[in-house]
């Protein structure tokens, strides 16, 4: 079967009975049919049957609105494979300028000469670091606030991680050291900017018995594909499965969008999410802690709607004595992040910020958690100084080391 009869039978498969509509962020901000997966799966099959109704410009700017979070897939009673309807149009198809004009470009230049290499991705940390101190006061008298925010801080001292190099559990197991030892990915942006929650997620997986093998591989061309660089995408995550099949251990991940792309174009390839590799650690340390404090879980998109991981962060976080875990009535949708869509569609993605935003202040709780760098970032930007956002893998490191604060 062609691919284009294969997606005509996807789309046929949408029974437009709107149970996306509220499952779908840029409708709740927009309240625009065009701007729902209903509405754009309307639209793709126009384009398929040559009836569009619109023109070309303004198809494609409903088609690069969506942030391709994928809740619509998880609420749709038909399971209509939305995903490969937008991938099919936005590639084959070309309808999207996310890979067009003078800023993508540049960020081609950036997936295709820096992403992969780690020296220069640090050399950027650098220089990130230095002109945030210039650039983020400019941006916020602008009153461009949310965007100035966006801008990652990096006050944490950066702590190289050599790629091949053990970190070993001082856990004793009557286990052999085959069957504790797991391969954990660096990855090219959670390292830049998140460099502390990969030292969390060492130190955590240590404590519960296993043995970390630092992965050679580079970036896995997660970023690439959100951003439209289909090819570029296609020569990353090739090197990365190449890498990692070579190392011929289970592969653990931290940050949900890359665990997420990775399973997807690997077929599971042993990947997993670090909270999945948690919940069959040989042992728990947390059983005997005690954490007095509340927090807000949010489900990063990737993890929750993408791999299905959905609960169980939740679960081991609630495990702690004195955690009270909490989570909002809207938990299932996006914050707006989406790798580069809160860079690329910057107008939308406030709006669908500063809903979730809005949702968080109501909660009254300080501190919430979630497992994805881009989520991390987009949420703290929304949101006042005084709020914390930590991935879960940070909160239990400081449950583990007994300290109480949150801050």
């Amino acid at each position: 079967m062609s691919i284009e009869l294969k997606l005509e039978e996807q789309v046929k498969a949408c029974i437009h009975c709107g149970m996306c509509l509220p499952a779908c962020p840029t409708y709740n901000v927009s309240f625009n049919e065009a701007n729902s997966p209903r509405g754009r799966i309307y639209l793709i099959n126009d384009i398929i049957k040559e009836e569009t109704k619109l023109d070309k410009e303004k198809t494609i700017e409903y088609l690069d609105n969506c942030l391709s979070c994928f809740a619509c897939e998880t609420v749709c009673p038909s399971n209509v494979d939305y995903g490969d309807i937008l991938h099919y149009a936005r590639q084959d198809l070309k309808y999207t300028k996310y890979n067009k004009g003078f800023f993508a470009f540049l960020r081609k230049l950036f997936f295709k000469f820096i992403i992969n290499n780690r020296s220069l991705l640090r050399l950027l940390r650098l220089n990130l670091k230095f002109s945030s101190f210039l650039i983020r006061p400019l941006m916020k008298a602008f009153g461009l606030t949310a965007q100035a925010k966006l801008m990652p801080k990096l006050d944490k001292p950066y702590k190289t991680i050599h790629e091949e190099e053990i970190f070993y559990s001082d856990v004793e197991l009557n286990l052999p050291t085959e069957k504790r030892i797991i391969n954990f990915s660096l990855g090219c942006v959670m390292d830049t900017i998140y460099n502390d929650v990969h030292w969390d997620t060492i130190h955590v997986l240590n404590a519960f018995g296993f043995h970390v093998h630092i992965s050679s591989s580079k970036c896995c061309g997660s970023l690439a594909e959100h951003s439209g660089e289909f090819k570029i995408a296609a020569k990353l995550k090739n090197d990365f499965c190449q890498t990692v099949q070579s190392e011929e251990l289970a592969l653990v991940t931290n940050s949900a969008g890359c665990g997420a792309f990775l399973k997807e174009v690997s077929g599971g390839m042993g990947v997993y999410d670090l909270i999945e590799i948690l919940k069959k650690a040989p042992y728990n340390p947390l059983k005997e802690k005690t954490f007095n404090g509340e927090i807000l879980y949010h489900p990063a998109c990737h993890l929750n709607h993408r791999q299905g991981v959905s609960g169980d962060y939740e679960e081991l976080l609630a495990s702690v004595q004195g955690l009270q875990v909490y989570t909002l009535d809207q938990k299932d949708t996006c914050c707006g992040s989406a790798g580069f869509y809160n860079l690329i569609k910057s107008d939308m993605a406030q709006k669908v910020g500063a809903l979730k935003a809005d949702e968080i202040t109501k909660s009254n709780i300080k501190t919430l958690v979630t497992a994805n760098p881009g989520c991390m970032s987009q949420i703290k930007a929304h949101l006042a100084d005084d709020y914390v956002v930590l991935h879960p893998v940070t909160l239990l490191r400081r449950v583990l080391e007994a300290n109480s604060s949150l801050m």
